[in-house]
């Protein structure tokens, strides 16, 4: 086998750039404010949106 040398010195490789992406769940204030929770020098990887429901004990025995 034969290997090509070149010897133009190697860049560093450059830093991905990675966004917050918006969950379809939640509507774009709610994405704003969970993006600034985080700050600017975070990355939001998931999020996820659940609700409770609460019953209340009205019965008496």
């Amino acid at each position: 086998t034969s290997r090509i040398m070149n010897d133009a010195p190697q860049q560093p490789p450059q830093p991905r750039q990675v966004a917050n992406v918006d969950s379809l769940l939640l509507t774009l204030q709610e994405n704003e404010s969970l993006f600034s929770f985080l700050g600017k020098k975070c990355i939001m990887m998931s999020s996820a949106a659940v609700q409770i429901y609460a019953a209340e004990r009205t019965w008496r025995c």
